[in-house]
């Protein structure tokens, strides 16, 4: 507490340094419109975060002033999550709209003038480029909208403002989530759509509200904290103020398929990693393969638990007193005398029982590649199709073709999508049997993170859906791999709600693309909009939209000065097209382009 202390008056000081400074700037200001900002700047920061904001104007300031120390306190993080902000401001909008002191083009200017200063914000970062989680965001998420404790909507006018600040100013971020839910107006679900057609690079995205609020009650959390969730990290969300949660370790699933199909054994780094399941080459039925996969699970899950507490408690050794500033603002941390690594938050478990998955699409292909080709119709053999991989289809292009055509997830077709849904029952129940140490409680499950497709690819050969060694996975837990959805969206959503995968795992996520030029009707919206309403009722969890034609972003990559501004949705935010690395921006490129007709 002493800490705190010493850090809250720091903070106070902090902002009367930037009270005095713009008190100098006004003095040799010579604009009186720009005098008077000045003025009104010192002021708001001679008053916050020493004392509650009395309007709008400081409301908006208190927030910048809390988000920048909080950056600096962890400026080698990549996130530091803003929060509901259309829920913090809208009293002090309302109060001031009532009384005359502000407009909505006033409160929009404000709005817009804190992205700008958001976005002045870096990280402090030694891992390359190519190999971080999320290249080129900060991810300062904002989160709109949602439900009360009642099921109420909190739609409002803030919510509005925010999307055409966002629109206007276009920058890569704040990444901006809508709680969506059924009850909420259909018009502002068009304008958010809008502002993506004309913001262009996946804001903002969808989360399913009932949904996020239902995890929470699962793991009894009361409604009225459950209700209060918003986004963060590149796909994650948490309770604002009551839970620390922080990344977790990841399954890639994908390779312990990879070792399934040879017996424990990595060919990359030829040592024997996994336990030895068999080999397939004598199995005599697909159940066989999947048995050897769910083996390879089974034992390296509790190495991810074991080695994840390990680092869990190397932190609160290492830097028990890290995180003081986020503390001073959980109330349960000041009550415990704790911060929330030690487990002063009201709930603490979202910390220690984060655990992550990825990889389920690829492995869910190929597994649906090898039960057609060689069980069901027997056109090759396990032999030769493992040999193909090994070679990375060299010399096996027609077998690779094959591999290309056979049933892909996304298409709405049940040879694959029952694989798909088992696969999403059966990977979340053993990553579960490890009771968390701390907590007494089933892990919470995670898809992530962002971009970490790209180099999770490296690690892995050629597989049996016909992907080569060393290409990246799919994008998202739900995505479709690039260019194998030739049903249409209708039929990928399908794909991608038949299981009950989304329940289970935070950071479901569904990238998909659409060409501006084909949604230049509000009629053309609305039927996006439904899209959205069928992905969210049969219990979809998070979906965004890309919004750009093929030959603009291959221009970008021939010709990047003339796209600067150019911004795309990499996974759970957006960045720079032009930033990304070039591996990520192909990966981009090839996703497939959706219409709407």
């Amino acid at each position: 507490l002493e800490a705190c202390i010493i850090s809250c008056k720091a903070f106070i000081a902090y902002a009367k340094r930037h009270a005095d400074l713009a008190r100098e700037m006004a003095a040799k200001e010579s604009r009186p419109e720009r005098k008077a900002e000045l003025l009104r700047i010192a002021e708001a920061c001679e008053r916050v975060p020493a004392e509650p904001p009395r309007d709008f104007f400081e409301a908006v300031q208190c927030i910048r002033l809390y988000h920048l120390v909080c950056w600096k306190e962890s400026s080698d993080r990549p996130e530091v999550p803003i929060g509901r902000l259309d829920q913090l401001l809208y009293p002090y909008y309302k109060k001031d709209k009532e009384e005359g002191k502000i407009t909505a083009q006033q409160a929009a200017e404000l709005l817009g003038a804190l992205w700008l200063k958001i976005r002045e914000c870096e990280n402090l970062v030694t891992i390359p480029r190519e190999q971080r989680a999320a290249p080129g965001s900060l991810l300062p998420n904002i989160t709109l909208c949602g439900t009360d404790k009642d099921g109420n909507d909190l739609t409002n006018e803030i919510s509005w403002l925010v999307l055409e600040a966002m629109a206007q100013i276009k920058l890569s971020e704040p990444a901006i989530y809508i709680r969506y839910n059924p009850d909420m107006d259909p018009e502002f679900v068009l304008h958010a759509l809008r502002c993506n057609r004309e913001f262009g690079g996946g804001n903002p995205a969808f989360l399913n509200d009932k949904l996020g609020t239902q995890r929470y009650l699962d793991r009894d959390v009361p409604i009225e904290d459950a209700c209060n969730w918003s986004a963060s990290g590149c796909l994650g969300y948490h309770l604002d103020c009551m839970e620390h949660l922080g990344g977790g370790h990841n399954i890639n699933q994908t390779k312990l398929f990879e070792l399934a199909l040879n017996n424990g054994y990595d060919p990359r780094t030829q040592k024997q990693l996994g336990p030895k399941t068999g080999d397939p080459r004598t199995f005599t039925s697909f159940e066989q393969v999947m048995e050897a996969y769910y083996k390879q699970l089974e034992y390296f899950v509790p190495l991810m638990h074991k080695v994840k507490m390990i680092s869990l408690a190397t932190e609160i050794t290492d830097g028990p007193m890290s995180g003081l500033r986020c503390a001073m603002q959980f109330e349960d941390c000041i009550r415990e005398g704790l911060t929330p690594k030690e487990g002063g938050a009201r709930y603490p478990e979202g910390r220690t029982s984060w655990l992550g998955s990825r990889g389920m699409v690829d492995t869910a292909d190929s597994m649906a590649a090898i039960k057609k080709l060689v069980f069901d119709e027997k056109k090759v053999t396990m032999d030769e199709l493992l040999e193909a991989c090994a070679k990375n289809w060299e010399g096996y292009e027609e077998l690779q073709q094959m591999c290309l055509k056979s049933p892909k997830y996304g298409n709405d077709d049940e040879y694959v999508d029952e694989i798909y849904d088992e696969l999403s029952t059966k990977v979340p129940e053993i990553m579960q049997r490890w009771i968390d140490p701390i907590t007494g409680k089933k892990p919470m499950l995670f898809i992530g993170a962002a971009a970490g497709h790209i180099a999770i690819g490296k690690a892995i050969g050629a597989l049996p859906n016909g992907r080569l060694a060393g290409s990246p996975t799919c994008d998202a837990a739900c995505s479709v791999m690039p260019g194998m959805d030739v049903n249409g969206p209708t039929a990928a959503i399908n794909s991608a709600t038949n299981g009950p995968y989304a329940k289970e795992f935070v950071g479901y996520a569904m990238n998909m693309k659409f060409s501006k030029s084909i949604l230049n009707t509000d009629d053309k919206l609305q039927k996006m909009a439904w899209l959205i309403k069928a992905f969210m009722k049969r219990g979809g969890w998070h979906i965004q939209f890309n919004i750009h034609s093929r030959e603009e972003l291959l221009d970008a990559q021939k010709n990047p000065e003339k796209h600067k501004n150019l911004l795309v949705r990499v996974g759970g935010y957006s960045a720079y097209f032009i930033d990304l690395p070039p591996e990520l921006q192909t990966e981009i490129v090839n996703r497939t382009m959706h219409e709407i007709v």
